[in-house]
């Protein structure tokens, strides 16, 4: 007989719950969460009938049918709920989210990938637990006619962190925003009077990500930079937004863009250095995307980075990838106190140049160098083609075997067979 069968049902519900807390807090699969309760019929009777162990749910458009998502509700009971539903489907998003609707008072946090014609729903509800809510909107139609006010509510006392994305303007934020300290927004675009405005708005705010093109057609230089002295991490996909803030206290800033940018090294670094001039912050990280393969202008891209910075985040998207930049490393007076170096890389797989600059940045103090390799077109210069996953070659997986074993640096290989955005980004719980 399997010895599991053999513990008392507070033991096993004591197991189940040191497993599901070291699950992510908000999932994209509830399937990791069902895996302890198909040990056996005892096991599985003991799951179903613990609340606390149904409160974390995620259902999507594969998860079967919404009858079986209504049975994990039931089990939570009145407990407080973290939820992740999506769907393409307009009516089956329907359908799950009149599932959760009379259950408003017990969301905690919730994420929603659900087509833009259910979200009127949601005008006038209360949510009294809600400290995180995450939103993206799924055009029905292929078009951004349908897009609709994300959330109409005054009463989500507790709501700190949001993300929303696929929204037509600021203005489909209907919710209280003097309370929140973490805001992620993907707009069409803004202006420098909306981008003034939002962080007027957003007093207490600690963290933003702005998902979204400030064109220099919407830029009105007669509007003096505006301050916001409580921002600690600032993340952008348009660096033209850094002539129009300050940001005295800020220590992270992320440089993001979604294609090759068309605006050249000079300018970011330029735009950056002002920015940081003007501010006076002193960074602690710094992210930022390489698409050209120029060593000069790399180094001109990164001048303005001051020497506080201890965790750099450098995504890659040209062909030959970080190998043509990390000889920059070898100086010591590159980024002296550079404790984490992340690398998100489009470029070669031979790292054999690396592997030296790593041993010798471990001596300045470099303590992790997380590398994730970003797929491969399977026919380059195709649109529609798709991606393979890339892996380092065995050699150089040796290699690296050995730098963390000598040195002990901490060396993080990952890889993906779709493209993913590995800076940091909001969390909403």
């Amino acid at each position: 007989m399997d010895v599991s069968t053999l513990l008392p049902p507070e033991v096993v519900a004591a197991v189940f719950a040191e497993y599901v807390r070291a699950l992510p807090p908000m999932p994209t699969t509830s399937a990791a969460r069902l895996v302890p309760g198909q040990v056996c019929g005892r096991w599985r009777e003991t799951y179903a009938r613990d609340p606390t162990l149904w409160t974390v749910v995620s259902f999507g458009d594969n998860s079967g049918s919404p009858e079986l998502f209504r049975i994990w509700l039931a089990r939570a009971k009145s407990l407080p709920l973290v939820l992740a539903l999506q769907s393409s489907d307009p009516a089956r998003a329907g359908v799950l989210l009149e599932a959760i609707l009379p259950l408003h008072g017990q969301w905690e946090a919730v994420h929603l990938d659900l087509s833009v014609s259910v979200y009127p729903r949601l005008a006038g509800l209360s949510f009294p637990l809600l400290c995180g809510l995450s939103v993206h909107n799924r055009e029905s139609n292929g078009t951004s006619d349908e897009m609709v006010t994300t959330l109409t509510t005054r009463d989500v006392p507790r709501l700190r962190r949001m993300e929303s994305l696929n929204v037509v303007s600021r203005s489909t934020l209907a919710v209280p925003l003097a309370h929140l300290v973490a805001l992620s927004l993907g707009l069409v675009m803004i202006t420098t009077s909306e981008l003034h405005q939002l962080l007027r708005d957003c007093v207490r705010l600690e963290e933003l990500y702005l998902n979204t093109q400030l064109p220099d057609l919407f830029r009105d230089p007669s509007i003096p930079p505006h301050a916001h002295k409580h921002l600690r991490t600032f993340s952008t996909t348009d660096s033209g937004m850094l002539l129009c803030v300050e940001f005295p206290n800020l220590s992270e800033l992320y440089l993001r863009t979604n294609s090759a940018p068309a605006v050249d090294a000079e300018i970011i670094s330029e735009r950056m250095a002002l920015f940081l001039t003007r501010s006076g912050c002193q960074l602690d990280a710094l992210g930022v995307f390489i698409a050209s393969d120029d060593l000069y202008e790399f180094h001109d891209l990164l001048s303005p980075a001051p020497s506080s910075i201890t965790r750099l985040f450098l995504a890659f998207l040209n062909p030959a990838g970080f190998s043509s930049h990390i000889l920059s490393f070898s100086s010591p007076t590159f980024l002296p106190q550079l404790k984490y170096l992340a690398i998100d890389d489009a470029g070669t797989e031979d790292y054999s140049w690396a592997l030296t600059v790593l041993r010798m940045r471990r001596q300045m103090g470099l303590e992790t160098f997380a590398l994730h390799l970003q797929p491969q077109k399977v026919v380059e210069d195709d649109p529609q083609s798709g991606y393979k996953q890339r892996w380092l070659k065995p050699e150089v997986e040796d290699e690296m075997r050995k730098v963390r074993q000598e040195t002990g640096l901490e060396v993080r290989v990952s890889s993906s067979a779709t493209l993913v955005n590995t800076f940091p980004s909001v969390r909403i719980l």
